[in-house]
């Protein structure tokens, strides 16, 4: 497949090696996109190029949760590395629930893990991707990921996500070390990409998605986000968020309201 100039760039980037120690420059790399980017495909390639490029690397693939996670590696992966020259360097591919993986000929593999605060505990990990972490709202998958990487000195976490809203805590705080390291001009450690509508963006203008959509006019079209607007008509934060990748900061409570119900009592009073 050809990449688009985004992928390209990001690729490259987070494949830079230090000549001296032959580590890579970036040991994070943090990619946030609108929706319907690509992201999906360059987390695959990231993932191809260290398990060919080297042997018996231990890669990982994480995702919002279990299931979306299945879904995708069922409904898009397997089916598109079956279309490649690639799939006879594949040596097993497992299907089994709680043990979705494939391994390939040079003895690396990829495996598919919950998002948990167990899982890849016990593991040790030379890739791990954390991908849409706008739905988390705590540190569990990160705090499980990054440990079972620290005695692997040419390690690196892949982290790609749309904008969530403030309860995405860990979307928003990697926002924050991401931009910041940009501004301070830091070349080592975190890598950083971030695609999204201006502040001042006015959501109805068609030719606004050029300037800040990295796949619009080459995989994603104009009929197809007007037809995303239309839908979401009335919603005007949850379409910026998925196609302008900005932050629905003002959707509401923290908590869920189920959960704040709960809390909520109209009678206590504070003790003084």
């Amino acid at each position: 497949m050809e990449l688009m100039p985004w992928q390209v760039l990001v690729a490259t980037v987070a494949t830079e090696y230090d000549p001296e120690t032959g580590f890579p420059y970036y040991r994070e790399i943090f990619v946030t996109t609108p929706r319907q980017a690509g992201k999906t495909t360059l987390i695959l390639i990231l993932l191809i190029v260290r398990c060919l490029s080297q042997e018996n690397q231990a890669c990982v693939w994480t995702g919002q949760d279990g299931q979306s996670i299945k879904r995708k590696w069922f409904n898009e992966i397997i089916p598109l590395l079956e279309r490649t020259k690639l799939f006879p360097l594949i040596s097993m591919v497992r299907k089994a629930n709680g043990s979705e993986s494939l391994k390939w000929e040079t003895g690396s593999r990829i495996e598919l893990l919950p998002t948990s605060e167990t899982a890849g505990h016990g593991m040790v990990l030379d890739f791990a991707v954390m991908d849409e972490i706008f739905s988390d709202q705590d540190n569990r998958r990160e705090a499980a990921l990054v440990p079972a990487m620290a005695t692997k000195q040419d390690a690196q976490i892949l982290t790609c996500s749309t904008a969530g809203t403030a309860a995405s805590l860990v979307y928003n705080r990697k926002v924050r070390l991401g931009r910041a390291a940009v501004a301070e001009g830091k070349d080592f450690g975190l890598a950083y990409f971030e695609w999204s509508a201006p502040a001042e963006w006015d959501q109805n203008d068609d030719k606004s998605f050029e300037l800040f959509h990295p796949a619009f006019n080459r995989t994603i079209f104009l009929p197809a986000v007007q037809a995303a607007r239309d839908s979401l008509e009335g919603e005007a934060g949850e379409f910026a968020r998925a196609w302008g990748n900005r932050p629905q900061v003002d959707s509401g409570s923290v908590f869920p309201a189920p959960v704040w119900a709960r809390c909520v009592s109209r009678s206590a009073a504070p003790d003084l």
